[in-house]
C-alpha cells in the first residue's frame, strides 16, 4: 500500500477511544526506526489542559503561522484550532511515514493535502469509552453523555485501511498498531 513518496497515516476515532494512547505505544517502539515521524499537531490549547502532547499556541500565533504557510493542513473543532506542521509533508515527500492524530470531520481536508493516506480507525465500546472519558476529568457527565452521542456523518469518512480494537489491554492494542505501522515500512515503494 505504500504509494512513490511514502505515506501519512491518520489515527481517527471516537473520543475515549484511546487513540494517544495507542500511538504513543506505537512511538516507544518505533521512534528510534528510520523513516517514521509521529508528528506533534500544534493546537490552540494551553500544555497543562492534558491529552496529547502537543505544541500550544495562541490563536494569533497560530493564524500567523498558518498565513505564511507553516502548516500542511490545518482545521478547527470544538473550538480551538489545529495544525499539521508544513515538516510533516516533507517527511512524506522524502519517503517516510508520518503517524498523525487525526480528526474524522477532517479527513477530507487531511487527505486532499497528502494524497495516498492511510486511515487507521480505533474503535472501542460506549462503556469503555466512556470509563475513559470519566477518568480524564476534563468534563462534567452530561458533557461526557453528549460525547458519547455526538455521531460523525458518513460524509467525514474516507476508507479505513485498518480497524484496530482497544477494549482489551494498551499492549495488545498499541502491538497491533505498531505491527502494522512496520509491516507498513517493509512494503516496497511503487512508482506513481
Amino acid at each position: 500500500m505504500r504509494i512513490g513518496r511514502g505515506v501519512l497515516v491518520t489515527v481517527i476515532g471516537a473520543s475515549g477511544a484511546g487513540k494517544d494512547t495507542l500511538i504513543d505505544h506505537a512511538r516507544e517502539v518505533l521512534e528510534s526506526k528510520p523513516g517514521f515521524l509521529f508528528v506533534r499537531r500544534c493546537i490552540t490549547r494551553p500544555a497543562q489542559d492534558g491529552g496529547e502532547a502537543h505544541d500550544s499556541m495562541s490563536e494569533m500565533d497560530f493564524l500567523e503561522l498558518e498565513s505564511a504557510g507553516g502548516f500542511a493542513v490545518t482545521w478547527t473543532a470544538h473550538g480551538l484550532h489545529y495544525g499539521v506542521p508544513a515538516s510533516a509533508r516533507r517527511h512524506v515527500h522524502e519517503g517516510g511515514i508520518a503517524v498523525l492524530n487525526g480528526s474524522r470531520k477532517a479527513l477530507p481536508a487531511i487527505a486532499a493535502a497528502f494524497p495516498g493516506m492511510l486511515a487507521v480507525e480505533i474503535v472501542a465500546s460506549r462503556q469503555t469509552r466512556a470509563h475513559r472519558l470519566a477518568t480524564r476529568g476534563r468534563e462534567s457527565a452530561s458533557e461526557i453523555l453528549a460525547r458519547l452521542d455526538r455521531e460523525v456523518p458518513d460524509a467525514f469518512r474516507t476508507d479505513v485501511a485498518r480497524t484496530i480494537s482497544n477494549d482489551g489491554s494498551v499492549a495488545e492494542a498499541g502491538k497491533e498498531l505498531a505491527d502494522w505501522l512496520s509491516e507498513l515500512a517493509s512494503l516496497p515503494e511503487v512508482s506513481s
